[in-house]
């Protein structure tokens, strides 16, 4: 990954950021509910991207010789990061905004000292400086960035980090081309740019950011094999979509063939997905 400082000012913040749509929630978490059981068996991404984002917070932890009091996992899912985060936790809290994969989480089951907590993170139901460190991976993509930043920044205590990572523009672009040369639907969630997430980051006035990217790329027997893995996450909830009923069987055939004669690979005999992945740490 290649460190870069975050240098653009508030008022550079790029107008696409400011057209996004509501944030459908409900739908959202009907999407991981229905997933909370297959998404630990589908989660390579998220193991990965959660192991380089997790580091920093251990090194942390390290340094200062001691574990942080109070720890917050935003947008937990079913756990996959509970046991290492306990372990530099006097405190863990776990939240997320399905209950079914709150209940996936059994990290925490037999903890005196973590706690579950459904909750929405435009909302955080917890006092301002509660936090010594938050850790959220790969879920502020599917929520307004600012809000949520703002909500951090506010249950942080004061020169405390959060730790967070998210997904990009040009994630699945291989996914992208293959469909737009079916139809002109959105068939894809709307990723906001890096030059989007640095505009809401200068927003929040942080006293220190680190800014680093990744670009991971997974493969894939057929087409079909990835867009199953999406459902299985829950990763293949699409906002602002037209056409509101099942894809019909043709439309999935010809999405297939795109992606195959654009991207099939003969060395790996399989297709790719690539995703570009963003890491932060923001020091209030």
């Amino acid at each position: 990954m290649s460190r870069q400082n975050i240098k653009l000012k508030a008022e550079e913040l790029p107008s696409s950021y400011a057209n996004e749509s509501v944030i459908e929630f409900s739908k959202i978490k009907q999407h991981f509910t229905s997933s909370a059981n297959t998404y630990k068996s589908n989660a390579q991404l998220q193991y990965d991207v959660g192991q380089c984002l997790i580091e920093g917070l251990l090194n942390a932890s390290a340094s200062q010789g001691k574990p942080f009091l109070n720890v917050l996992d935003l947008g937990c899912g079913p756990g996959l990061f509970s046991e290492p985060l306990q372990s530099v936790a006097g405190s863990l809290i776990s939240l997320d905004l399905s209950a079914a994969m709150l209940s996936e989480n059994q990290s925490t089951a037999n903890s005196a000292t973590s706690a579950k907590v459904q909750a929405n993170s435009h909302a955080l139901p917890f006092k301002d400086n509660s936090f010594d460190a938050i850790f959220s991976s790969l879920m502020i993509q599917w929520c307004d960035l600012e809000k949520v930043l703002q909500q951090v920044h506010n249950v942080l205590k004061e020169g405390a980090t959060a730790y967070i990572s998210t997904l990009v523009k040009g994630s699945l672009y291989e996914l992208e081309y293959a469909w737009s040369q079916v139809d002109s639907d959105t068939h894809l969630h709307h990723y906001l740019s890096e030059s989007d997430i640095v505009g809401a980051v200068n927003r929040n006035r942080w006293a220190h950011v680190v800014m680093e990217q990744s670009q991971n790329t997974y493969w894939f027997n057929t087409p079909r094999d990835l867009a199953r893995e999406l459902k299985n996450l829950g990763a293949n909830y699409v906002e602002r979509r037209n056409h509101k009923g099942l894809t019909p069987k043709s439309k999935w055939q010809a999405m297939e063939s795109s992606y195959n004669e654009a991207f099939y690979d003969d060395k790996n005999n399989a297709v790719p997905a690539t995703y570009q992945v963003v890491y932060l740490q923001l020091t209030k």
